[in-house]
């Protein structure tokens, strides 16, 4: 999933890249620039922080009058004297698909990205089963998990990056430079970094087949192309 965002800190964007969430970073001068900033790229989702964004008070109604359908998540402080329901009640009514708290915490702001990510593609939930055989492979997309005939499967924070990435993209053919992008997106992604893919997809293929013999067919390279991870047969609920 692609998203944009304002005021959003570096350890929040760092977190949702550990949940396959790609993070860029807006900086419209005037709200105008919103639109331009939305239509420059596949993006899927707007995070605004309400404190950091001089318009946040009217952006949800201007993106709608705009036609823009977007969805939009804002956070927003709490205040004492004012009803926290009330208040999310109002931003939803002008235009937001979700309000959450401020200061901004990973967990709350990626299940709200997940339900909008499902809500968009038609899934009934983050848990992806991708059966070998009579073997179920597992993957929690929302918390970051895998799971081989019931055993924890134990990746590194990259190869599980790679993994989630694939499954999440399952089924399409997911080039080395394109993962790099999703790995390394503070660093970019030279030569050296794009040949540690293929490092990382050797090592879940060795992870998978230490679990379950064979499974590791699950996940194909195609030759010039990039890699695919099979597409699922089966959603867990």
């Amino acid at each position: 999933m692609k998203i944009l965002y304002m005021g959003l800190s570096k350890a929040i964007v760092d977190m949702l890249a550990e949940r396959t969430i790609t993070a860029h970073a807006m900086e419209p001068a005037v709200i105008e620039e919103v639109i331009e900033w939305i239509q420059s790229d596949d993006y899927e989702a707007l995070v605004v922080v309400f404190d950091e964004c001089s318009f946040g008070n009217v952006l949800p109604e201007f993106l709608r009058s705009k036609k823009s359908n977007i969805p939009l998540v804002m956070a927003v402080p709490t205040y004492p004297h004012m009803s926290w329901s009330a208040m999310r009640a109002d931003f939803m009514e002008r235009g937001c698909d979700d309000v959450i708290a401020n200061p901004v915490h990973a967990r709350e702001l990626g299940a709200s990205l997940r339900v909008i990510e499902r809500r968009m593609k038609g899934q009934s939930s983050d848990f992806v089963t991708i059966m070998h055989g009579n073997v179920p492979i597992v993957i929690d997309l929302a918390r970051s998990r895998v799971e081989v005939n019931g055993l924890a499967m134990r990746l590194s924070s990259h190869p599980l990056r790679v993994l989630l990435y694939l499954a999440v993209n399952r089924g399409r053919p997911v080039s080395r430079s394109e993962l790099s992008r999703h790995i390394y997106l503070d660093r970019g992604s030279d030569v050296r970094d794009t040949n540690t893919i293929e490092v990382f997809v050797g090592i879940i293929r060795k992870t998978l087949r230490e679990l379950s013999t064979g499974s590791d067919a699950i996940l194909r390279t195609e030759k010039g192309i990039g890699y695919v991870l099979d597409s699922v047969l089966e959603d867990a609920a």
